[in-house]
């Protein structure tokens, strides 16, 4: 009886490990992907006349008043992430 319960444990611990590993492996393509659309969109603002890698203020520790450098002419638009150039990931 212990070695048919054994057998079941390695089992299910065989597909438990190997779930794991698909999930990690999804997790390292998604982390590949969005490094992939980030360079994309910096080479996008590079096209368009744009600073490559654009300083994000919204978390710093003082005020920073958005003006029409931060918008944009087109920064309040309703776009997509894909269509919007000034849309960054974070990773």
């Amino acid at each position: 009886m212990d070695s048919l319960l054994t057998i079941t444990q390695v089992n299910a611990l065989k597909g438990i490990l190997a779930i794991w590993c698909i999930l990690w492996g999804v997790v390292i393509l998604q982390v590949l992907n969005i490094m992939r659309m980030q360079k994309k969109k910096a080479d996008a603002r590079e096209a368009a006349g744009l600073p490559r890698d654009p300083v994000d203020e919204s978390m710093s520790r003082t005020f920073h008043e958005a003006g029409a450098e931060v918008h944009g002419e087109n920064g309040l638009q309703d776009m997509t992430d894909k269509e919007n150039i000034y849309f960054q990931y974070l990773l």
